[in-house]
């Protein structure tokens, strides 16, 4: 919107006047009533009337709900299978295999890894787990087979 507006000031009342997903603006929200703006209103229109703050409120838990929801449809949105030391991983970036010589639990999650070309420090979501049995016979994992059951 600014991008497209030649005048800052103009581009930002545009925003301000524009109603949101609860349909309000935000100056209603803020001010209890509507901007002037370049876009024609009726005088009635301009007058203080406080906005309704249940229906907001219920407006916006409901957008909430619906954003997580899509975020959650991600597929990469998944619990990741805990490394622990001695697994055999594989390093994405470098698509290099190694094991994890320690990890850590907090809320860094850095694996420490040790591969043939030297040591290594990952977060949890860059490696992939290996399953025992099947690294003898695959050296490069391809990215769509990751944290699968070889049987």
């Amino acid at each position: 919107m600014l991008a497209k507006e030649k005048d800052p000031y103009l581009a930002l009342l545009a925003y301000r006047s524009s109603p949101q997903f609860s349909s309000y603006s935000p100056a209603e929200l803020l001010m209890g009533r509507k901007l002037r703006s370049t876009v024609p209103i009726h005088p009635d229109k301009l007058k203080p009337e406080l906005p309704d703050h249940d229906l907001f409120k219920r407006s916006n838990d409901q957008y909430k709900e619906k954003m997580k929801e899509n975020h959650d449809k991600n597929p990469k949105v998944r619990p990741l299978l805990p490394v622990n030391k001695g697994d055999n991983v594989m390093v994405r970036d470098m698509q290099r295999e190694g094991y994890a010589a320690s990890s850590s639990d907090d809320i860094t999650r850095r694996t420490n890894i040790m591969t043939d070309t030297g040591p290594l420090i990952r977060n949890r979501a860059d490696i992939t787990n290996i399953p025992t049995r099947c690294s003898e016979r695959t050296r490069k994992v391809p990215r769509y087979l990751t944290d699968f059951d070889c049987t």
